[in-house]
């Protein structure tokens, strides 16, 4: 997303949005308003190395493990990063009919044992794992049945609709 500025000199400068983004997201993405405009700029940006970059950041950032309620924020239960999360994987649908690079691609990959076992202990966390087979991506769909597997009695002791769901979607 190559965007150019008129400055007041009259010179014309270019810089890639993407890139801006990827210098110091990080803080943003706990911010309602700042994690929309965030959510916008991911998801109508061309596939380009600056997106890979920046989906492999906020993939890292995402599969950190926490603890359910911990004081410390984490992007899984937090309303607002949950929902960019949220937004980017429904959108890699159509990156993938298109046969563009996925965000859920990059989640999988950073999802760990003790990340994976820390989405399946909060509401948000089994949603988002919903999320991702909601994208109808066939290896998706296998990874995320192959990670949580392992784990199913997990699930079925939890009792939140996020839980729930995930447990109707894996059968």
């Amino acid at each position: 997303m190559l965007y150019t500025v008129h400055a007041n000199n009259g010179v014309n400068h270019q810089f890639n949005l993407i890139f801006v983004v990827n210098q110091g997201f990080a803080g943003n993405l706990y911010d309602p308003p700042t994690s929309i405009t965030l959510t916008c700029i991911i998801n109508n940006a061309p596939p380009c190395k600056e997106l890979t970059h920046l989906f492999t950041n906020l993939a890292k950032l995402a599969a950190k493990p926490f603890s359910k309620g911990d004081s410390a924020p984490n992007l899984v239960e937090n309303t607002a990063s949950s929902m960019l999360l949220k937004k980017v994987i429904a959108k890699d649908e159509k990156r993938a009919e298109k046969g563009e690079e996925t965000f859920s691609s990059h989640l999988l990959t950073a999802l760990e044992e003790e990340s994976v076992e820390s989405y399946l202990a909060c509401n948000r966390g089994c949603f988002l794992l919903v999320n991702l087979i909601d994208t109808g991506i066939p290896e998706v769909k296998e990874v995320v049945r192959g990670k949580v597997k392992p784990y199913i009695k997990t699930v079925k002791s939890q009792d939140t609709p996020g839980a729930k769901l995930l447990l109707s979607k894996l059968e």
